[in-house]
């Protein structure tokens, strides 16, 4: 016990010894908080990520003569959500933002977007898509935020298709409902033209009744003149005045069927254009018949009693003949009286079939319709959109597209765990190597050989670290796009941390070594070796773009998973060879400084053991 208390005691009595005793104290704490800061919540800051939004939607015509732009209403949707920082840009840009990390997703809207949309009240419905791009080469688990995003976005398309697609359908159901009103319309006309018809048909019927009536006279008339030409010699003189009163008669019935006949086809003709085909069809046939049987019969009646006055004067010759004409005579009238009483009744029928059955169907067609028009008159508002919304399942599918990807998460984790495990070598390496050619300086050496044997010595262990490391991945599994790459970058990585150890293990000493574990935290934290940086704090991508490991854990993802090498990759190794060689000139500096001799240099108060 008393012995930890001197030792304790020593690092109170020097005051560098205390500061250093700090720092041991202060590692632990400033190792776990700067990581758990850096790494707070990553998934809550995924809003900063820089995404670009390619809209390449045509426009297109609805079934209802409307235009429909859901590319344009998706994109507006997408830009003011808060799931990824959206900048709205073209093809190429974005194409080219994706692979040099200016955008580490790409949204496209394609082409038949508004098309797609549009066939959803269609025979022939399509899903509509969108492509979400990401490229593993930039940064592996933006893939994993970008599902998220994908998400996201799938339900603001399929919301926005949605509120476009009922749109469209209340688009329909209006024009529906003019076709409705038109329908109805025309029916309720039709319902007038049957009323009309009715009444033509009621008045059909009663002339033809009339008809009748005057033919039935006549073939009394007939029966008489028969019974009265059985004594034709004897009756000579009264057949005379009775034919000349049947021919009157006669040539009176003939235009009352003639009359008949026109009416008959007038009523046929409001009826065809009333649309009342099978009534039209009816009173066609009783017209025939009528034409057929009555009108001729009429005719020949009219033609017989004619003769029979002309021939009455000679009645006395003829009496025979008269007797067979009268006969004939007889026999046609009742025939004629059968056929104008048929007419009479078939009129009778169809006045009574348009009044009583097609002219209150005709309207109740009418007022339905009207009444389906008018049901079809639906209002379209928020909570319909909802309502409906919420019925309508996944109308947009989302096509996730990984540009380089990566299989496993040990690949994708390479560079982060590749540049780690290389910067902790060359940490160990000046553990173990003097910063400084002691001897050297001893003899009289340069600060350029004083500073360069030991960097050659330190890069030498650093490439075999390299290359032992290039070994281990290819066995664990890691199956790099560019092997040969990978191993020039790690080389690379490998001297230029050496190289900075070297600068603060010359330049501050052991505090040099406190101060390179600092940096290697801040590096584990902003160097992007999981999430992006735009994932973590202000301070951290504010540094990010001047450490190291960035540059390694940029190079060694590329190399791993493939894509463009040029420029990024060469970028970066020069980045990583040029620190190497800023340090490595700022370290003949500090062994220029350490040509002189100090007391605290010949006895440090603190030294590694």
């Amino acid at each position: 016990m008393r012995a930890a208390l001197l030792t304790l005691a020593r690092f109170v009595r020097d005051r560098f010894a205390a500061v250093v005793l700090v720092g041991v104290l202060a590692v632990p704490a400033i190792y776990g908080a700067v990581l758990v800061w850096g790494y707070w919540d990553p998934y809550a800051r995924s809003g900063h990520i820089p995404a670009a939004l390619v809209n390449l939607d045509e426009p297109v015509q609805t079934a209802d003569g409307s235009d429909l732009a859901a590319g344009d209403d998706l994109e507006r949707a997408v830009l003011t959500s808060d799931t990824l920082d959206w900048t709205a840009t073209d093809a190429e840009t974005a194409a080219q933002g994706l692979e040099d990390k200016t955008y580490y997703v790409v949204v496209t809207i394609p082409p038949e977007f508004s098309a797609q949309v549009a066939s959803l009240s269609s025979a022939d419905p399509q899903q509509a898509r969108v492509e979400v791009r990401t490229n593993d080469a930039g940064n592996y688990l933006v893939g994993v935020l970008a599902g998220d995003a994908s998400q996201a976005v799938e339900g603001t398309a399929g919301s926005q298709v949605q509120a476009d697609y009922l749109d469209v359908v209340y688009g329909l159901l209006g024009q529906a409902k003019d076709a409705g009103g038109e329908v109805g319309g025309s029916a309720q006309e039709l319902a007038d033209g049957t009323r009309e018809a009715a009444d033509a048909a009621r008045q059909v019927a009663d002339g033809a009744a009339q008809v009748a009536d005057g033919v039935a006279q006549v073939a009394d008339a007939l029966a008489d003149v028969d019974d009265a030409v059985q004594d034709a010699p004897a009756l000579a003189d009264s057949v005379a005045n009775v034919a000349s009163s049947v021919a009157a008669r006669t040539s009176g019935a003939a235009d009352a069927a003639q009359d008949v006949s026109a009416r008959l086809t007038a009523l046929e003709q409001q009826l065809t254009a009333a649309g009342q085909v099978d009534a039209a069809a009816r009173v066609a046939e009783i017209r025939d018949s009528f034409e057929a049987t009555v009108l001729p019969a009429v005719e020949d009646a009219a033609d017989d009693a004619s003769d029979i006055a002309d021939d009455a004067s000679a009645l006395s010759d003829l009496a025979t003949e008269a007797v067979t004409a009268a006969d004939r005579a007889s026999q046609q009238g009742q025939a004629l009286s059968d056929g104008a009483q048929a007419v009479a009744d078939g009129s009778e029928d169809l006045a009574t079939v348009l009044a009583d059955q097609l002219a209150p169907g005709a309207q109740q067609l009418a007022d339905g319709l009207a009444q389906a028009a008018e049901q079809l008159d639906v209002p379209i508002t928020d909570v319909d959109r909802e309502t409906f919304g919420e019925v309508l399942s996944r109308p947009v599918t989302v096509e996730q597209v990984r540009d380089n990807p990566i299989a496993h998460f040990g690949d994708g984790f390479t560079s982060y765990f590749a540049g780690l495990g290389l910067f902790v070598g060359a940490v160990f390496v000046f553990l173990v190597l003097s910063p400084l050619d002691r001897r050297g300086q001893l003899w009289g050496a340069g600060p350029l050989a004083v500073a360069g044997a030991p960097l050659l010595a330190g890069g030498a262990v650093v490439l075999l670290q390299a290359g032992l490391l290039f070994g281990a991945l290819l066995l664990v599994g890691v199956a790099p796009d560019a092997p040969w790459v990978l191993l020039g970058v790690l080389a690379a990585s490998g001297v230029c941390f050496v190289a900075l150890m070297q600068l603060l293990k010359a330049a501050f000493g052991l505090v040099g070594e406190f101060v390179g574990v600092i940096l290697l935290v801040l590096q584990v934290a902003a160097g992007e070796g999981a999430y992006p940086i735009q994932t973590f704090g202000t301070f951290f991508q504010t540094v990010h773009p001047y450490l190291p490991m960035s540059w390694t854990n940029d190079a060694v993802r590329r190399s791993v998973a493939g894509g463009p090498l040029t420029p990024y990759v060469w970028v970066d190794v020069g980045l990583l060879l040029g620190t190497a060689a800023v340090a490595f000139a700022l370290t003949c500096v500090a062994a220029r400084r350490r040509e002189r001799w100090t007391p605290a240099g010949l006895r440090p108060s603190v030294e590694l053991v």
